[in-house]
């Protein structure tokens, strides 16, 4: 079937099982947190990573020099991390329950590199737009009708709190793949200025302050990957404008929200913590955590292991003692302090190393033909990447397939042999 000039086709069972995966953060998650599907269901995509993985131990596949040393680094840490276990080990559902909460978006990742297709690309694209004009509608009636705003207002993902945090992640990529897409004449400026407008207001409703800096850095490194044109010039003066908007709006709505360099480092290194209430900050957690649990160099190269600080709500057998002790000192609620925590320095080189490599590899390929603009794209989302690993946790929650479904699209085997 045809959607405008896409062309949807046969599906084969791998390539059904990461669609179901890269629509969970869309549909399923929200209709769990609706009441709508019982939370059960929101373990889905678990069958069908595991699904994956087995296909990729048993089926060999021929890979290129960059996938294959993406493998290699994502094999280690997780190989070292299973050794390393049993060196603090406490429980096996413990370890089999965290290694899940990070091992899920990689075997995500690499199966999409190995099944999916460019037509698979595009139909993604097409499916994003279709999503962004729903979640721009269930947004605005949580506002203007229901009366929802900050931490409650998640449009289409929810209104429970910390529900934004999947609306900040969503807005980032849509951004980057409309600059891509208005850049290279897929899209007209009408289209990217609504776009852009709508986005930076419903952060205002939704109190997403990083937001608001998170558009200046992914427009400057997008500005910066690409040549000057007049379009560049074009796009600094709607960004400026679109900003300008966009914050009038959260201050009208919440006036402490003020966007000021100092005052933001202070909130995210203070010593008193994130909530105040001395517990771990974005900035500042490596001399805490190293004064309170990683108390000797082991410890802060390895961390506590793998699964020992994790938790399931409603599940005892897999929720740590460690969580039930220091659950006050949110940790859980930045990727870093709990990666760090549970896997010390070497988790946290894994963690920032990923993105790192994914930038490395996309520079490399820049030059390939009909490689250019999508490789520019997965740059500027290895640099959102980053910013939200530090940012919260949205990447160990389910949110976290949006992202690396778009890091892996350099790599398609398909587009390898156009390149």
């Amino acid at each position: 079937m045809y959607f405008g000039t896409i062309k949807f086709k046969k599906k084969t069972l791998n390539q059904i099982l990461l669609w179901i995966m890269l629509i969970t953060p869309y549909t399923i998650i929200p209709l769990v947190n609706f009441s709508i599907l019982p939370s059960v269901f929101k373990y889905i995509p678990d069958l069908c990573w595991l699904f994956l993985l087995l296909c990729m131990l048993i089926r060999t596949t021929k890979k290129d020099f960059d996938v294959k040393f993406l493998s290699l680094f994502i094999g280690v840490f997780f190989g070292t991390a299973f050794f390393l276990y049993f060196m603090n080990y406490q429980s096996l559902f413990y370890f089999l329950w965290g290694l899940r909460n990070n091992v899920r978006f990689y075997v995500f990742f690499l199966s999409v590199i190995l099944s999916f297709r460019e037509e698979d690309v595009q139909e993604y694209y097409v499916f994003l737009d279709i999503f962004f004009a729903i979640e721009v509608l269930a947004m605005f009636v949580q506002r203007l009708v229901l009366d929802y705003k900050g931490d409650s207002l998640g449009g289409v993902f929810g209104n429970d709190s910390g529900c934004n945090g999947y609306v900040n992640l969503f807005f980032c990529i849509y951004l980057a793949i409309s600059y891509m897409e208005y850049t290279n004449n897929r899209i007209h400026l009408k289209a990217f200025t609504i776009r852009i407008v709508l986005m930076l207001i419903l952060a205002g409703y939704a109190e997403i302050k990083f937001f608001y800096i998170e558009f200046v850095i992914i427009l400057a490194v997008s500005l910066l990957t690409t040549e000057f044109s007049l379009k560049k010039l074009i796009i600094i003066a709607i960004a400026v404008l679109a900003l300008d908007i966009g914050y009038h709006i959260m201050l009208q709505l919440f006036p402490g929200s003020i966007l000021d360099g100092n005052v933001l480092l202070e909130y995210g290194s203070s010593v008193r913590g994130y909530t105040g209430t001395n517990d771990l900050n974005r900035l500042y957690f490596m001399k805490k955590i190293n004064t309170l649990f990683l108390v000797n160099p082991f410890w802060i190269l390895f961390g506590l292991g793998m699964g020992n600080c994790d938790y399931a709500g409603g599940y005892s057998f897999v929720t740590s003692p460690f969580y039930e002790a220091n659950q006050n000192l949110h940790y859980t609620w930045f990727s870093t302090t709990h990666m760090y925590l549970e896997n010390g320095l070497f988790g946290l080189f894994f963690l920032f190393g990923f993105f790192a490599l994914i930038i490395l590899f996309c520079y490399k390929r820049i030059t390939k033909e009909n490689h250019e603009d999508v490789c520019r794209l997965v740059i500027v989302c290895a640099v959102i990447g980053v910013m939200n690993l530090v940012y919260n946790n949205s990447l160990r929650t389910e949110a976290g397939y949006m992202l690396y479904l778009v890091c892996a699209f350099p790599f398609l085997r398909n587009m390898e042999s156009k390149g």
